[in-house]
């Protein structure tokens, strides 16, 4: 099929780029015409204490400013433009109504699986009214939007039970990733302590940080160490007292975002206890630095180490699984090796340029812009039946 020149391409968001930036800088260097970023608001204060790199992209910040509002405003005007928006609410909402009712727009939505709460009344309770917020919004959008980027198999599969039609649903992740080779550590010594390392924020509700230390400090055998990296979170303190009260747990406060990969690449396994997440950005990371993972099917990225068989995928909310996890690589030290040679053999499966061209596949199919026949088959899903 013959490539048609693209149109300019809008992202609405409501905070600027930070996990995706390598994907999307290689939109924006690959798309073929303007591609521009709106951001509501400026890094939030969490984010700014993580230092995250800014990337060098065409972003315009609002925060406010009626001037910079008129002019990202005018874009929805502009004839031909995609626009593809952050979820369906947050300060784009009104640009995203606006457009939906100009006849031939084009445009979709990026965007995670609902929240899911814990599993006490109250939980369940705010899970119910999620789902039918989301429900209300299926209905409004899914006979106008053009195509539905949703993080994940998970997020695929939630978005078709509410309504959207499969044929706009395509997965897709946030495709964190260092451009280094950190050759990781293979184990020389069969006696040498287990490394397991977590990375990310110290709260219960969402990342199961009460679940990991319940794991490791249960564990009676010495021959383990756990390091948590980490700056904020409703656990933090209970983490600092579990690293003054267990030899064996390490508290080592925050990591520089470009020092994740390369410092990962030092240990054995990665732990990844989530709950609920959108897409866990972690599993990503472990996989880039070349080590599995023990992870919940909570993460969603667990489809990442299911795929790549880098790691032992565990439902979420089970304390039991998880200990009997850590267990098992504990009692099959043989295992460590076989994910972290897994992981090698897949992590350029995730890398920004794959990532970002499947987004470009997508949009060139959704909008019939030329490009390959057919409906892009999502590459880092297919890795295994494609080798």
């Amino acid at each position: 099929m013959n490539s048609v020149s693209p149109p300019q391409l809008v992202f609405w968001r409501d905070a600027p780029v930070d996990v995706e930036a390598s994907v999307f800088e290689f939109v924006e260097s690959t798309w073929g015409a303007k591609v521009t970023f709106v951001c509501e608001n400026d890094y939030s204060s969490e984010r700014a204490q993580l230092a995250w790199r800014i990337p060098e992209l065409n972003q315009v910040i609002l925060k406010n400013s009626p001037e910079l509002r008129r002019k990202a405003e005018l874009l929805i005007a502009e004839p031909h433009t995609i626009h593809i928006f952050n979820g369906f609410r947050g300060g784009s909402r009104t640009s995203l109504m606006r457009l939906r009712a100009m006849e031939g727009a084009r445009w979709g939505i990026l965007a995670e699986r609902p929240t899911e709460f814990d599993s006490t009344f109250l939980g369940i309770a705010k899970t119910r009214v999620s789902r039918q917020v989301y429900k209300h919004y299926c209905r409004q959008f899914r006979n106008d939007c053009s195509v539905f980027f949703a993080m994940g198999r998970r997020g695929v599969d939630t978005y078709a039970r509410l309504g959207f039609s499969h044929q706009l649903l395509f997965p897709f992740m946030y495709g964190i990733y260092d451009h280094v080779d950190p050759r990781p550590e293979l184990r020389t010594v069969p006696s040498d302590p287990t490394r397991f390392i977590y990375v990310g924020r110290l709260d219960q509700a969402n990342k199961g940080v009460d679940m990991l230390l319940e794991a490791f400090m249960d564990q009676r055998r010495s021959d383990f160490r756990l390091d948590i990296v980490g700056g904020y979170g409703d656990m933090l303190e209970e983490v600092q007292d579990a690293a003054r009260q267990d030899s064996r747990i390490t508290f080592l406060g925050i990591w520089e975002p470009h020092e994740v990969v390369r410092n990962m690449s030092r240990y054995d396994v990665c732990v990844v206890p989530s709950r609920y997440d959108g897409w866990n950005v972690i599993v990503n990371q472990a996989i880039n630095a070349g080590l599995g993972c023990i992870v919940t099917d909570g993460a969603t990225s667990d489809e990442l180490v299911e795929v790549s068989g880098a790691g032992i995928v565990i439902p979420r909310n089970d304390q039991r699984a998880l200990n009997q996890a850590v267990q098992e690589v504990l009692d099959a030290q043989h295992m460590v090796e076989h994910f972290k040679r897994a992981a090698l053999a897949y992590r350029t499966s995730i890398s920004p340029d794959v990532v970002g061209q499947y987004m470009i596949d997508v949009l060139r199919h959704v909008f019939d812009l030329g490009g390959a026949a057919g409906r892009p088959i999502c590459p880092w899903l297919e890795w295994g039946t494609s080798r």
